[in-house]
Formats: structure tokens, C-alpha cells, sequence
């Protein structure tokens, strides 16, 4: 592994342990806001659980994607990642006194530019070292939100069984 390749790693766990710092120690925002005070969606409710769920299909998607080199293929999981992100990130959404749509913003979507770059400027060994940055944060979310017994590991198997992940 190159010096740069370990400078990128290890800032981006740097960066990862000082958010989990700061969301950790910080008072739960005051404000109350719920989604049935949001404009931009009318009686519906964000079901949270379902874009969890599509959060973990695009992870391990990707994770198998980026393992095969297949850039192509994992940028579209990153950006089906994103957009479901994105979503949350939307919707003032507060559980446990705390506002998902702050922390997605902060462990999801600030990481994710991180391991896009990885992606794009190593191989699978350093995509490896970046994915797993990344789980950390999911994880960092997860405690920050009031989830810790929510915890994301390395996919051992594709979700699906009849996709070919390779270039």
C-alpha cells in the first residue's frame, strides 16, 4: 500500500472517530420535529426500516462490486446509495432525540464522497480499507441514533445469488 493510499485511510477514520466524538457527546436537538410537520410530504410517513433496508441492499451490492473491480457496476450501487440517502436526508425525522436526516447527512453522506473516491483511484484491496471506514460510520449512525445493537459487518455473500458482479 502506497503513502497516499494510507494518508486517504487514515483520514477518513479520523474523520469517522471524530464525528462519532462529536454526535456522541452532544445534546439531542431540542427542537421537535416530526415528519407530520414537514411540507414536502402530505398524511405519508417516511418508513424509515424500508430505507434501511435499501441502505443495506446497495452496501452489500456495492461491496461485492467494488471486491470485483467492476467500477461501473459500484458506482451505480453508490449512487442508488446515495439517492436513498438522500431521501432520509430530506424529511426532518427525529427518533431517540435525535434528527435522522442531521446524522444521515453527517455518517452517510459526507463518507460516501470518501469511498466513491477510493473507488475510483485504487484497487479492490484499497476499496476494501475504505468500505470498511465506511461500515464503521453506519455503525457510529446507528449508536448516535440510539441503534447500537444494529451492527453492519463485512458481507460474507451477495443478497442475491444470481448476479455476476464481475467487469
Amino acid at each position: 500500500m502506497n503513502k497516499n493510499n494510507l494518508a486517504l485511510i487514515l483520514a477518513c477514520l479520523a474523520l469517522g472517530l471524530s464525528m462519532f466524538a462529536f454526535f456522541r457527546n452532544s445534546a439531542p436537538v431540542s427542537a421537535s420535529v416530526t415528519l407530520a410537520d414537514s411540507t414536502e410530504m402530505e398524511s405519508e410517513e417516511l418508513e424509515v426500516a424500508v430505507l434501511m433496508q435499501r441502505f443495506q441492499w446497495n452496501v452489500n451490492k456495492l461491496y461485492f462490486a467494488g471486491m470485483a473491480n467492476n467500477k461501473p457496476l459500484a458506482k451505480f450501487y453508490l449512487h442508488e446509495l446515495e439517492e436513498s440517502m438522500e431521501e432520509l436526508a430530506e424529511h426532518p425525522i427525529e427518533e431517540n432525540g435525535q434528527r435522522l436526516d442531521e446524522l444521515v447527512r453527517a455518517w452517510g453522506l459526507a463518507p460516501l464522497e470518501s469511498l466513491e473516491d477510493f473507488l475510483e483511484k485504487t484497487d479492490p484491496k484499497g476499496f476494501k480499507l475504505a468500505y470498511e471506514a465506511f461500515i464503521k460510520n453506519c455503525n457510529g449512525c446507528h449508536i448516535s441514533s440510539g441503534h447500537p445493537y444494529i451492527r453492519i459487518v463485512l458481507p460474507t455473500q451477495p443478497v442475491m445469488d444470481n448476479q455476476d458482479f464481475n467487469p
